[in-house]
């Protein structure tokens, strides 16, 4: 491997002229919005085959769920907890530090 890309963030995912388009960004320090925060910058792209980037999603979702298992992250959406709601749409994953308490798997489907 001769080269490795950093990304913030997946910006657009689309498919064009039959093949699946990956773009991603990353944080740029001097573009800001008008309230003051970063702007994502579009940096590189990957382009796929479909069937390469099912290929590509399996593997992702296999490493979710490890990563899920190890208690490195928590998937906020099967979170259940009593007391006034909150907004967990800022930070969707969160990164747990040390051990981790194994969390319930609900049945139920979530969309």
């Amino acid at each position: 491997m001769s080269q490795a890309v950093f990304a913030d963030a997946v910006y657009a995912i689309g498919l064009v002229n039959g093949m699946v388009r990956i773009e991603f960004a990353a944080t740029s320090l001097l573009d800001r919005d008008d309230d003051g925060k970063q702007r994502l910058e579009r940096q590189t792209a990957i382009v796929l085959t479909p069937q390469a980037f099912l290929q590509t999603f399996g593997k992702m979702k296999e490493f979710v769920a490890k990563m899920q298992d190890a208690g490195l992250i928590v998937d906020t959406r099967l979170e259940r907890r009593e007391g006034p709601a909150r907004n967990t749409a800022v930070a969707p994953v969160i990164v747990k530090e040390g051990a981790a308490k194994p969390i319930k798997k609900s049945r139920k489907l979530v969309q």
